[in-house]
């Protein structure tokens, strides 16, 4: 799965006329669980490494999760997932967690992939 969501992360972009190279992509909810601190066998870090290897500038919001390092390497964090959401060329909903503002991000990102099914009926892209 997570190759599928990087390739229609590139698709959108593209549709944009943009690119995953050097585009800023955040990444929302990284734990493998919902509402969860668990980061073991989540898909987030292979999307992470994924989008690495094309020169993507990839960062993260997720209340659960304070630093982050898939594969040995820090992805950046934001705090404030409207923020980061408006400032990033692209944001993907990966876990849907209580405690991050869902009806507000489609209001706020510039460009957004939901792969839950949870922004269904507004601008988001599903997966």
């Amino acid at each position: 799965m997570p190759e599928h969501v990087v390739r229609r992360a590139e698709q959108l972009l593209h549709e944009r006329g943009s690119a995953l190279r050097d585009a800023r992509v955040l990444l929302v909810g990284v734990t493998y669980k919902r509402n969860s601190t668990d980061l073991r066998a989540t898909p987030a870090a292979e999307i992470v490494r994924l989008m690495r290897q094309k020169g993507t500038d990839v960062m993260y919001h997720d209340p659960f999760v304070d630093a982050w390092s898939p594969g040995g390497e820090p992805v950046k964090r934001s705090v404030d997932a409207l923020a980061a959401a408006a400032d990033a060329d692209l944001t993907i909903l990966l876990q849907d967690h209580d405690a991050v503002p869902l009806d507000r991000l489609p209001e706020h990102a510039r460009l957004l992939l939901d792969t839950r099914g949870r922004l269904r009926g507004t601008r988001a892209h599903q997966l």
